[in-house]
């Protein structure tokens, strides 16, 4: 399928074009980011570039599983690259191969190269890897659809917006729910969206075995979304269920929620010590969608338990 323009983020990469920085596309996963790697590389098309000077490899794609390890791509890429030829690298999905960032920054270095990337976790931007990239990248963060990106998804700017806002609401942003027609279809892939986010994102790079916490966490957040939260809190409720849980978990999972791009985090200030408060905030979930459907699949497991 064509990829349909998000020209919000296609007009802040363009003057990035040609330059010596890393263009890193971060976001949350199914936001767009493989559709505005396809986007660039139109623009790069459109622009005179030749097509054996674009490389473009998607990660997740079985036919490239054999390149997850840094030195396994180097060697694929030196027969790709065409000599006395800029090369542009676009690359989807790179936390998939091991030690990444010491091969992008090696890869300025060994081509004439204009590189992009896209990453559905945060942490790989942070520690010890990342000194390789300091000062030479730009980060591009990527959201789901905003209001009037719905609109024009759904071929819908000429029509009055307050029409379709509740739609909005209720079956959330990102693209792929958007163009589906059918209800439970809209429901069926939000969901999928959700579950792929936490158990593979979160739970799956973390190798966290017992989900049930986890899960727990990003349920309680998701119903109080905007609400103070304090890990205390948590702890407190999910000890009261039964659960047995340390508040450095607490803590930990949180951060991966976070790092995941399913949660945002607005911390808690102190005015008279002038500093942020530790493991204080509010926090904020990536798609109102997920609210009503993970809380309804909620209340609906439950009742079924009842009459069970």
């Amino acid at each position: 399928m064509k990829p349909i323009d998000r020209p919000l983020y296609l007009k802040r990469i363009e003057p990035m074009i040609n330059t010596e920085f890393i263009k890193i596309i971060t976001g949350v996963r199914r936001s767009g980011k493989s559709y505005l790697l396809l986007m660039i590389k139109d623009k790069l098309l459109s622009m005179g570039v030749d097509e054996d000077q674009i490389i473009y490899i998607n990660f997740e794609n079985p036919e490239f599983f054999d390149l997850l390890s840094y030195k396994d791509l180097y060697k694929y890429l030196k027969d790709k690259v065409v000599a006395n030829k800029k090369v542009y690298l676009l690359f989807d999905e790179i936390q998939e191969v091991s030690e990444w960032q010491k091969l992008i920054n090696g890869l300025r270095i060994a081509f004439d190269s204009d590189i992009y990337v896209t990453g559905s976790n945060a942490s790989p931007l942070s520690g010890e890897m990342a000194t390789y990239l300091t000062g030479r990248y730009v980060e591009i963060k990527m959201l789901p659809l905003t209001f009037k990106e719905f609109l024009h998804f759904k071929k819908l700017e000429n029509t009055d917006p307050a029409r379709h806002l509740s739609e909005y609401l209720e079956y959330g942003d990102f693209p792929s729910v958007v163009l589906q027609t059918n209800s439970q279809l809209k429901r069926d892939v939000l969901s999928g969206i959700y579950n792929s986010i936490l158990l593979r994102v979160v739970a799956g790079r973390a190798t966290i075995k017992n989900t049930e916490v986890l899960e727990r966490i990003a349920l309680y957040l998701l119903s109080n979304t905007g609400q103070l939260i304090s890990i205390n809190k948590i702890a407190n409720t999910l000890r009261s269920s039964g659960l047995k849980v340390s508040n450095n978990t607490i803590e930990n999972y949180l951060e991966l929620l976070h790092n995941a791009f399913l949660f945002y985090k607005v911390p808690r200030f102190d005015i008279r010590e002038k500093e942020y408060l530790r493991g204080q905030g509010k926090y904020y979930v990536v798609d109102l969608g997920f609210i009503r459907s993970q809380l309804q699949r909620k209340i609906l497991i439950a009742v079924l338990r009842l009459k069970t």
